[in-house]
């Protein structure tokens, strides 16, 4: 939707992981909360879960995503 000030999925989801990866880098992992990744994002943490389900799972993705940048 043009205009709406709505970011597609694809959007926010890179957003989130790019926020916690410069979070997690920055802060460690324990001492990064998903509040704070979705404050950084621009999103909220229900948001967050939507896409990623957990903490955990978003650093799965988060790592998995660094790893696919290293190699290109």
């Amino acid at each position: 939707m043009p205009g709406s000030g709505r970011r597609a999925p694809g959007e926010i989801r890179a957003a989130i992981l790019e926020a916690a990866q410069a979070l997690f880098r920055d802060q460690g992992y324990d001492q990064t909360s998903t509040r704070q990744i979705a404050q950084r994002a621009g999103t909220t943490s229900t948001t967050l879960f939507r896409h990623f389900g957990s903490k955990a799972a978003l650093h799965r993705s988060e790592e998995h995503t660094s790893e696919l940048q290293s190699h290109h």
